[in-house]
């Protein structure tokens, strides 16, 4: 599906000249293309503050005016991460087979563990926003030893070009191209010249001479002239420099391309997304704008904006100097002369009032409230209600985007496991596996943990004592089970029975019941006498 031809005009005026941009986009013959990597760097430039393409005007020459640029929208970056996509894990299918999902899930886990897995797909999601596209790449060291041959790596939107059928749009590869400096360690590449050259990995589906696909996934890497590599057209202009590893078949087993693209909230017909930023960049600037003007004001009202009718100060040469203002210094003028300072703002309370509503505005485009990004308003917290209906619209478009955020996470899992059979010898048996993931919704635990406790001291014959563990271990993450109950009952008893007072009769008694029923000699002794039970 080719990109839609209005997806970036929002950030169209910004990025019409080359200038400024990385050397991907002087690599590029596609125009889509480099519009939607110059895009992508903009909307990383909004995120990280950089100034090169969102600048704002200085009025006036003041040298101690500086830029400003405020933090606004990597605040609301991170407040929509932080509720997307929570707490992202795996699940193997609890039907499979246990000995089988006990490997396998060592397996996972040591790899998720040395790949930094978690870490790698949360900043997946981070990028997803900023600029609408994000990926994940699994990959295969063959001789590295056994247990630390796969890689998953991070990979950017800018060096992703996916290869499409033109009759269905389907997605039937990819070029992974990247601007590398020329290493020169082949004849081929000491023969070019260039400085810079291109490195692309591309994995095809294979067909057969009948052009049906046979279900095998093919692997070429390939060096080549900047803007000479892109075969994707219909009139291509190629220069290849070298081939590092000849096309081949990945294993059988391996049957679907080893990338996996999460695109953000994508129009109808594109196979890109869009990000979150888009529509609100005249609002970012205006905020910038805003702030940048406020400090200068501060300046010039600090220093002060001085006028007269006086001719300039000369020095003792008679030559025309600048004049000097500052703490301590007097100026004199001449007779019938005037000298003042100009009236300018008095407060700069419009100065806030006005980035405060840019930057209310702004939130509410994109569903973020105040308690999103840490501005807390008690009596909103302790409420259920309230919070929910704060929550509500960042929760509901962040939902919107789960479906398919869990989709492209149960291919990139399930791809894993075939991973990991052909190149750890894992046998996978057929074991399924799933993402899971943990609700974005705050929780009032200390709320929640009296109305557990309520309902079960209210109907204690009615639920299950598993239903209460079931309840805690969701609540606060514990493993509570039934030895644990079993065990709280032994405990209780013991302290109960340490706790009574002592019975010195009962003792006795239970003295007299292990010697067979004799009374001992000394036995219930009555100031040294013995009690004589008949005549009680």
């Amino acid at each position: 599906m080719p990109i839609d031809s209005r997806q970036y005009d929002s950030v169209i005026s910004q990025i019409r000249d080359d200038t400024g941009f990385s050397r991907l986009v002087g690599n590029l013959s596609n125009i889509d293309d480099r519009i939607r990597i110059k895009a992508y760097e903009m909307f990383e430039d909004f995120y990280y503050n950089r100034p090169e393409h969102i600048k704002v005007v200085l009025r006036g020459e003041d040298d101690d005016c500086i830029e400003i640029y405020m933090p606004s929208a990597k605040k609301c970056i991170e407040a929509v991460n932080r509720f997307l996509a929570v707490e992202f894990d795996y699940q193997i299918d609890p039907d499979a087979d246990e000995a089988t999902s006990q490997v396998m899930d060592d397996a996972l886990q040591s790899l998720f563990k040395r790949q930094e897995v978690v870490q790698k797909f949360n900043q997946m999601k981070r990028y997803m926003l900023i600029k609408g596209d994000a990926l994940l790449h699994i990959r295969a060291i063959p001789w590295e030893k056994a247990g630390r041959r796969l890689r998953v790596d991070e990979l950017r939107p800018e060096h992703y070009f996916p290869i499409e059928d033109f009759a269905t749009g389907e997605c039937i590869g990819c070029h992974i191209v990247d601007v590398i400096r020329n290493p020169r360690n082949s004849s081929q590449t000491k023969a070019a010249s260039d400085e810079w050259i291109v490195r692309r990995q591309t994995y095809k589906r294979a067909f057969d001479d009948s052009g049906t696909p046979t279900g095998r996934i093919t692997s070429e890497l390939s060096l080549w002239k900047v803007g000479m590599w892109d075969d994707r057209v219909a009139t291509p202009d190629l220069d290849q420099i070298s081939v590092v590893t000849p096309e081949f078949e990945l294993d059988p087993l391996i049957t679907e391309i080893p990338v996996y693209h999460w695109a953000n909230r994508p129009p109808p017909g594109s196979t890109f997304g869009m990000s979150e930023l888009a529509g609100v960049e005249s609002i970012i600037n205006a905020i910038n704008q805003s702030a940048t003007d406020e400090d200068l004001t501060l300046i010039t009202q600090g220093l002060g904006v001085y006028w007269t009718d006086a001719s300039p100060p000369i020095d003792e040469n008679g030559n025309e100097v600048e004049w000097e203002i500052g703490p301590g210094a007097v100026v004199q003028v001449g007779v019938g002369a005037n000298f003042g300072r100009v009236s300018g703002v008095s407060t700069l309370t419009p100065f806030h009032e006005h980035i405060s509503l840019l930057d209310e505005n702004m939130q509410q485009a994109l569903g973020v409230p105040d308690v999103a990004i840490g501005m807390v308003d008690v009596a909103a917290v302790e409420s259920g209600i309230a919070l929910t209906l704060k929550f509500g619209p960042l929760i509901a478009a962040n939902t919107e985007k789960m479906p398919t955020i869990t989709k492209v996470a149960d291919e990139f899992l399930d791809d894993l496991l075939d991973w990991l059979q052909v190149y750890e010898g894992i046998a996978r048996n057929g074991v399924d596996i799933q993402s899971v993931f943990g609700d974005p919704m705050p929780k009032n635990t200390t709320q929640m943990l009296a109305d557990y406790l309520s309902i079960w001291v209210q109907a204690p014959s009615t639920l299950p004592v598993e239903w209460l563990y079931d309840r805690l271990n969701e609540l606060f993450g514990w493993d509570l089970s039934d030895s644990d109950f079993n065990q709280a009952l032994e405990d209780a008893k013991k302290i109960a029975e340490s706790a009574a007072p002592p019975n010195p009769i009962a003792d006795q008694m239970n003295q007299f019941g292990d010697q067979g029923g004799q009374v001992p000699p000394d036995a219930f002794q009555n100031n040294g006498q013995t009690l004589d039970f008949s005549t009680m």
